[in-house]
């Protein structure tokens, strides 16, 4: 999502129709070293070992969560859980493992930092949230996101009790966060 929406912001950019603000929930803007480390592998481990037929999406859910991934990881890795062949009660994770480590590994390739920072010299307030106990952002990429806050170009957020997952870990503090713009 974070990679998405800067190049998203460049492209609104280009067609001179810029952001007032963007924002980047713990999202690394630059490239990842070793794409197939932390929650991501992990995620994925599961969904391989685990199986593919369950009787229904909270059996699914149920099934990912005894596999040792946190229930709202496993309710929101439920909702592309597919009842295939349809109303015949029997449910499959619904996206082709292979193809998402394709793009997996793909988006582990890209360096948006360049595409961020000409954002923010375009005059676009930026601000970047992180979750303090997350690795989804690497500490190449959070030294540099600490020296644009320090030189005051980008809002820097860290909520410090929330993982990769801010929206269920922290909602209220990132409903906190946005409700102002970036400074």
């Amino acid at each position: 999502g974070g990679k998405v929406a800067i190049a998203g912001a460049a492209a609104l950019r280009s067609a001179d129709r810029a952001l007032e603000e963007l924002w980047v929930l713990d999202a690394p803007p630059g490239p990842r070293d070793d794409p197939r480390e932390g929650l991501t592998t992990e995620v994925f481990a599961v969904l391989r070992r685990r199986g593919s037929d369950y009787r229904s999406r909270v059996a699914f859910t149920e099934a990912v969560v005894a596999a040792g991934l946190s229930k709202p990881l496993a309710q929101w890795l439920a909702t592309s859980a597919a009842e295939v062949p349809p109303a015949s009660g029997s449910w499959r994770f619904g996206l082709d493992l292979d193809k998402l480590q394709e793009l997996i590994d793909d988006f582990s390739r890209v360096d948006l930092w360049p595409t961020l920072e000409a954002e923010i010299a375009g005059g676009t307030a930026v601000g970047l949230i992180l979750g303090g106990r997350s690795q989804a952002v690497s500490g190449a990429d959070r030294v540099r996101a600490e020296a644009l806050a320090g030189q005051g170009t980008l809002a820097l957020s860290v909520i410090a009790a929330a993982g990769h997952w801010l929206h269920t870990d922290a909602p209220a503090e990132i409903l906190e966060i946005l409700a102002e713009p970036p400074k």
